[in-house]
């Protein structure tokens, strides 16, 4: 055989050739990730008593000095390290178009890594972002007589606020969709919530500090630290209400009934005038009338500082990075602020084209419960059942949040199309930028009709951190994947189907069962709200169902119906009557493809529980063993004995 002949054979293979010698072929993915998941197993722990330490009791083993400790954070911290190679690579391209979304994408995060430290303090914010076009912060003053306490409007203030998307702060304005009707947004105006302690003042003490260290004297600091921290107390206090129906107003009508100047207010935020029989939604009207009333009994100066330190606080909140300008804290930064432009960036340089693969999957998902559906566990009525069906076959997956009939770059060239970072080291005149833009954006939606099929993407005002895993949005009736989790070993198109059905699989049967969840049920396939199934929480044999899963006590148990119908789901996509996967014994490994399923789905699960915030939901070695427990595959798998993870009866809902 020539040599020419023998590399092409070599290529055919699979194989590469470096200078110096010949190198290994590729892993294959299967072994790849069955070493992985027999890597952390613990083969001495009982695993028809707990699972959780057999299937991953030497995770924290193999990750110890990561900056990690559980499998989407591993997901996470992955993508990171990617992107800090991505902005290394993008810093060395002399010839980078500076309009384009990379080179944008490159400056905010070269402005983190550079920043000097002022540009980073609670201060400048303010330096930057002043209450009016006339005057500033009151400790900016010249003196405490000096500031224009009469001129100052809080509702005018707010309205430069909000437009840097700080929109939870007295009032919440914002563009949703219609309440009714899904196809148009509007103007929705709502009370604040108090939800999380960001959302709130510190105690006594830090809010001092803070008021210190945004310049106020620090003999007037310990007063206006009391006088704000008792007005958010009695706003709370107005706000702890219970939702009223949302009420169609005109703007006219609303000025009316609470005397605020709500057109100059939209004026503002929108950089348009609202004629005054434009209509508005509003939920709990009391809220704002109280709420006005409120401030009337309140000195200007003492609401100036609420609103300064309750803004300052929220843009350092929203910033993942601090005064060291770590290369990977600003990359969590750039992907907070600029989504878009960042998964665009990832995307272009890693991701392949798996929608079809993720869209079999979704669809392989989807066929078991519409069958469950058809066996109507629950006893719908016909009407009910085919309202069930038709939401779930209309239901949509949408992969690394963008619209499938648009050109990604040139999407994400036009969503930015007005951001101009400065070459210099101010990093919060940068992240105000971003944000603007950012909330300029949203409140463009108002203009157009409702983004919906394939035009879809999600966009909201606040900025949220990223997670890995896909959610579930009712009023679109679509389930966002984002791109993070589709990277090996964790999803490989060339893996064997188990890994797929096992992880990903059972992470959208989860969104499926969200989806029928009573809150959620009532939105139709067009994300419309139906009164149909109203009563579902209602239903006697809902409710049996829901009795027999609160055998074992959880203040969870919403969270515990979708993993235990989630895991059921994904098992029958698998190994159901009606399953498409070969059932055939896998050539990289002697386990059963049973155990291999519940190993595989278990990673899910697993990692050290010290380190996790579980303050919202069940340990994961709880939702783990509750879910296996209700599965009668999984003791037939590993041949338990009864009792334990094996009980002797098992619930089910749908």
């Amino acid at each position: 055989m020539t040599r020419t002949k023998w590399i092409t054979c070599l290529a055919v293979l699979g194989w590469a050739t470096v200078e110096g010698g010949w190198v290994a072929p590729p892993p294959n993915p299967n072994e790849e990730i069955m070493n992985r998941l027999l890597g952390y197993m613990d083969n001495k722990a009982d695993l028809c008593k707990d699972y959780q330490k057999y299937a991953g009791g030497k995770y924290m083993e193999k990750h110890e000095g990561d900056n990690y400790s559980e499998l989407l954070g591993e997901m996470q911290s992955k993508v990171e390290d990617r992107f800090a190679t991505i902005f290394e690579a993008l810093s060395t391209q002399i010839l980078l178009d500076p309009e384009s979304v990379e080179a944008k994408v490159l400056r905010f995060y070269q402005t983190c890594r550079t920043a000097n430290e002022t540009t980073r303090s609670e201060r400048h914010y303010l330096e930057l972002v002043e209450p009016d076009l006339t005057f500033t912060w009151p400790q900016f003053a010249s003196s405490r007589r000096a500031w224009p306490k009469t001129q100052f409007q809080w509702m005018l203030t707010l309205a430069r606020l909000r437009r840097f998307g700080f929109d939870n702060l007295l009032v919440k304005v914002n563009v949703k969709l219609d309440y009714v009707d899904s196809s148009k947004y509007m103007v929705t105006i709502e009370r604040p919530t108090f939800d999380y302690s960001t959302d709130k003042l510190q105690v006594f003490s830090m809010t001092k500090r803070l008021l210190i260290r945004l310049g106020v004297d620090s003999g007037r600091a310990a007063s206006l630290a009391r006088s704000i921290r008792r007005l958010e107390k009695a706003i709370r206090a107005l706000a702890n209400v219970e939702d009223e129906p949302n009420d169609d107003l005109t703007l006219r009508e609303l000025e009316g009934q609470n005397g605020l100047p709500w057109r100059e207010y939209l004026r503002i935020v929108f950089g348009r005038t609202f004629p005054e029989n434009y209509e508005v939604q509003i939920e709990n009207v009391d809220y704002f009338v109280e709420l006005s009333n409120l401030l009337k009994t309140y000195d200007s100066e003492v609401i100036a500082t609420y609103m300064m330190a309750k803004f300052a606080r929220f843009m350092k909140d929203t910033s993942q990075s601090d005064k060291d300008n770590v290369a990977l804290d600003c990359v969590k930064d750039v992907r907070l602020h600029m989504d878009f432009g960042s998964n665009f960036v990832y995307e272009s340089k890693y991701f392949s084209h798996y929608d079809t693969d993720v869209q079999q999957l979704f669809n392989a998902v989807k066929a078991p419960l519409l069958a469950k559906i058809d066996a109507n566990r629950l006893r719908l009525s016909p009407r009910q059942r085919a309202y069930v069906k038709q939401k779930i076959e209309a239901m949509k997956l949408n992969l690394g949040n963008k619209p499938k009939d648009q050109n990604h770059r040139a999407f994400v060239t036009n969503f930015y199309r007005d951001l101009s970072l400065a070459k210099d080291q101010d990093y919060a005149a940068a992240q105000l930028k971003v944000l603007e833009v950012r909330s300029s954006r949203v409140l463009e939606l108002l203009n157009q009709p409702a983004v919906k099929g394939n035009s879809f993407y999600h966009l909201e005002n606040t900025v949220m951190t990223s997670s890995p895993e896909p959610f579930y949005l009712k009023r679109v009736n679509t389930i966002v994947l984002p791109t993070d989790i589709l990277q090996s070993p964790y999803f490989d198109p060339q893996s064997h189907d188990i890994f797929k059905v096992s992880f990903l699989g059972f992470m959208l049967a989860q969104r499926l069962m969200e989806a029928l969840m009573p809150d959620e049920i009532v939105y139709d396939a067009d994300g419309n709200p139906n009164e149909l199934l109203v009563g579902l929480a209602e239903n006697q044999n809902y409710v049996q169902s829901l009795n027999c899963l609160k055998r074992s006590h959880t203040d969870y148990l919403d969270q515990r119906v979708v993993d235990v119908s989630a895991l059921n789901l994904a098992y029958e996509t698998y190994f159901g009557a009606g399953s498409k996967y070969s059932q055939a014994q896998p050539t990289f490994t002697r386990l059963p493809l049973q155990q291999v399923f519940f190993l595989n789905y278990a990673q899910n699960l697993i990692g050290d529980e010290e380190y996790v915030d579980f303050s919202s939901a069940s340990t994961d070695k709880v939702r783990l063993h509750h879910t296996l427990a209700n599965l009668p595959s999984f003791g037939q798998a590993y041949s338990c004995p009864s009792g334990g993870l094996n009980p002797s009866s098992r619930c089910a809902v749908w």
